[in-house]
């Protein structure tokens, strides 16, 4: 069974990295499980991004999102992964929005990373995620490319989701929560300027967070997911040295990366004038989402 989650990205250094993370070789395989209509480089890809905000006027707000698709270990092969995520953003985004996408294989669970951009590139409007959308539209077209697939889906009845949580699911087998945690650690990093803000990534991703300390490592987090039995201690036997409080701070401070934003042409201001039910390639989903 297949799990989504979408994050929103803030700011233009986190759009950066975002997309940098998920197109990196080596969780990649040199970039051979990479796609999208936006560019082949992290710069390419970052500056249309940004070339369709400026070409709008939308450099403020949200910068782009995130979506996260999973699969438990020896589920999903890397050909199906890369098959149902670019169906995915055909489907969901079209042509409408900026987008990369890429597998990894870094792990034992197979997962999928999509960076789209926050301002559509025909019509100008920012894309609005509400709540609910995730289990109306997001899910819903996971499941029905996993059936495609030949993988199981998240069953539905009288409104009510059958099935598990992120966390639930998580929380099935050891190795497969504690892969899909390091895994999220690992993204809160790469977008993360300071201790703070990883915190606050990790919350976005809905962790509950309670700091404490260890008398053998001194201070210690306990992440823990809705629906997810026990809490996980960032200690070095349960997921790594590289997973402890320290290492954590130390990696921040390596890892993360600030890019300058190179100012684009003024562009001439010009009037348009369409409607929007006149607007091809769009969806009646997507026309209502727009703003």
């Amino acid at each position: 069974m297949a799990i989504t989650k979408i994050l929103n990205i803030k700011s233009q250094s986190n759009l950066y990295n975002a997309i940098d993370y998920i197109m990196k070789p080596e969780k990649t395989k040199e970039q051979l499980w990479v796609g999208g209509n936006s560019g082949n480089t992290t710069q390419e890809v970052y500056r249309t991004m940004m070339d369709t905000k400026q070409a709008w006027g939308k450099l403020d707000g949200r910068k782009g999102y995130h979506i996260i698709i999973s699969w438990k270990p020896g589920e999903c092969t890397e050909e199906k992964a890369y098959q149902i995520i670019q169906e995915f953003c055909q489907e969901y985004l079209g042509e409408n929005y900026d987008y990369v996408f890429g597998i990894h294989t870094d792990r034992k669970h197979c997962h999928g990373h999509i960076v789209f951009n926050s301002v559509n590139r025909i019509t100008g409007y920012k894309y609005r995620y509400e709540r609910g959308d995730w289990e109306k539209f997001m899910q819903p077209i996971t499941d029905k490319l996993c059936v495609k697939y030949g993988l199981p889906k998240l069953e539905y009845e009288k409104g009510n989701r059958k099935g598990v949580s992120y966390g639930e699911w998580k929380d099935q087998g050891k190795s497969s929560w504690k892969n899909l945690i390091r895994a999220d650690i690992d993204y809160a990093i790469s977008l993360s300027e300071s201790y703070e803000e990883f915190l606050e990534q990790m919350r976005s991703m809905h962790y509950q967070i309670r700091e404490g300390t260890s008398r053998e490592e001194g201070a210690i987090l306990s992440l823990k997911l809705p629906g997810q039995g026990r809490a996980c201690r960032t200690k070095k036997k349960t997921l790594g040295e590289a997973y402890t409080v320290a290492a954590i701070r130390e990696r921040i401070g390596k890892e993360w990366r600030s890019y300058p934003v190179p100012k684009p042409p003024r562009l001439q201001r010009c009037q348009m004038h369409f409607g929007r039910k006149n607007i091809r390639g769009i969806s009646g989903y997507q026309a209502s989402h727009v703003r």
